[in-house]
């Protein structure tokens, strides 16, 4: 019974929607049961492409999504959140991203081969790239938070 889990007291009012495919939302509502977090934790079984989403939300996280679809579906994904993002809302997107020259960071470079061989139209991007997709949707500050790996929007 999740009464008194941890998690229970950490950001009270605080309560996420999570949109993922409805196959991988199987995993994900047994580890929400488990962490007693049901009431706070919404599942939106969908696909990105064609389903919308809710809103407006204050953060939305897009976490390893960009590898898998090409630069004019990762901007139009980027376009299609910043709609559901309330003014002052923020974009984070985790991702594994090469230098400008896409040469380095070596385990990224030798990622980015096994994606081109194991996916249709996947890549790897450059910090600069999703930089450029965030920019042209309407973030109004765009900031990277972590070297290759994480940046930031702010509506």
């Amino acid at each position: 019974d999740g009464q008194d889990h941890p998690h229970r007291r950490v950001h009270p009012g605080l309560s996420a929607p999570v949109f993922d495919l409805p196959q991988t939302l199987k995993v994900t509502r047994q580890r929400v049961e488990n962490e007693g977090l049901e009431d706070r934790i919404h599942l939106q079984g969908g696909n990105f492409h064609v389903d919308a989403f809710q809103g407006p939300y204050d953060i939305a996280l897009m976490s390893d999504i960009l590898r898998y679809q090409d630069g004019r579906a990762n901007a139009a994904l980027v376009e299609k959140v910043y709609g559901c993002l309330s003014e002052g809302g923020r974009l984070i997107i985790k991702d594994r991203f090469l230098d400008p020259a896409k040469t380095s960071p070596a385990w990224t470079t030798a990622f980015a081969v096994h994606i081109l061989v194991n996916t249709e139209c996947g890549e790897c991007f450059t910090i600069q790239e999703s930089h450029q997709w965030m920019e042209q949707a309407g973030f109004r500050m765009v900031e990277e938070l972590e070297p290759r790996a994480i940046i930031q929007g702010t509506k």
